[in-house]
């Protein structure tokens, strides 16, 4: 009457390809243990192979719920059973979120990111706790190597992210009162070059608005390399935008300081519209522009352009407040 003696004899008989008495064997360990994950498992398994799939995702099921080790193996057994059919899949799987879960990850992986987002968008419907972070961020990271950034950009927002908001449509931290992340921001963050030059820090010295502004020193030196700062926006395909921005110059420079809007699938510039470098005082600029029909994500970047004279030479500080893009 051990079960454990039942189990092994089972998985035995099994191995051996003796179906119908590893089956007789499991189910005396069943009868001794019924809530025991492992033999849940073995059983299940077992009447599987023998033809019996609705006995047997009912204890791949109770075997999950007893044991989450279990979880994204019956996922994705009951899925390849059913011919990764996804309607007869989820039919099953909704029984238990965490499978359904365990399900996001499997098709994130697979590359079937349709699918995979519209199991995200069920579970998420029905409360986010039922969605892991462990999948959640699967699928996030597998629709930006996608280049989906609409969808990335949702799923990006149900993350804990540290209290930032992420939308579509819209700069974060545009008016750079929140700390600007130097390691694991995301795409859509800002993100500073690696590098010391120019000097990147928020200042409370000067503002256009808020409390905070963005504060960029030149050294002066002749040839300095320029830390690029970009951020990826999710926009509309085909969508008409207007990018605004302010600064403030205190600049000694031959350079051109610009930004430039790219587009973040096929990295062509769109537009480009230069920062003016000796503006003592907060300067309003904007410049309208067109998403490409193929793309759904811009990339806005500050760099150098061409350099009047060979040396680059630029010396002082450069402040940006309140970026920002908004539909027209």
């Amino acid at each position: 009457n051990n079960y454990l003696y039942w189990l092994e004899l089972g998985n035995a008989r099994a191995r051996f390809g003796e179906a119908e008495s590893a089956e007789k064997a499991l189910r005396r360990a069943l009868q001794l243990a019924p809530n025991y994950s492992a033999v849940q498992w073995a059983l299940g398994n077992t009447i599987l192979r023998r033809g019996n799939p609705e006995e047997a995702f009912e204890l791949f099921l109770k075997a999950a719920s007893a044991n989450p080790k279990y979880g994204n193996s019956a996922a994705v057994t009951i899925w390849q059973y059913l011919d990764r059919d996804l309607t007869q899949t989820i039919a099953v799987l909704e029984r238990d979120p965490a499978l359904l879960d365990s399900l996001i990850g499997i098709l994130a992986a697979d590359k079937r990111l349709d699918e995979a987002l519209f199991v995200w968008e069920r579970l998420d419907g029905q409360g986010h706790t039922s969605v892991s972070p462990e999948n959640e961020k699967a699928l996030y990271a597998a629709m930006i190597e996608a280049k989906r950034f609409r969808d990335a950009v949702k799923i990006l927002g149900k993350l804990d992210t540290d209290g930032q908001k992420y939308a579509a449509d819209s700069v974060t931290n545009g008016d750079f009162e929140s700390p600007v992340k130097t390691q694991n921001a995301s795409v859509f963050d800002w993100r500073i070059a690696e590098g010391s030059m120019p000097r990147i820090a928020l200042t409370d010295a000067q503002k256009y608005s808020g409390h905070l502004s963005l504060l960029i020193s030149f050294g002066g030196g002749e040839g300095e390399l320029f830390r690029s700062i970009s951020q990826t926006i999710a926009v509309t395909p085909g969508g008409k935008y207007i990018f605004q921005f302010h600064s403030r110059s205190e600049l000694k420079t031959l350079a051109e300081i610009k930004w430039e809007i790219v587009d973040a699938v096929g990295r062509a510039i769109v537009t480009q519209v230069p920062i003016a470098v000796e503006s003592p005082d907060w300067t309003s600029s904007q410049i309208e522009f067109t998403v490409p029909d193929e793309s759904d994500g811009i990339e806005i970047r500050l760099v150098r352009g061409r350099c009047a004279t060979s040396g680059c030479f630029a010396a002082g500080n450069l402040w940006l407040d309140d970026v920002k893009i908004g539909r027209r």
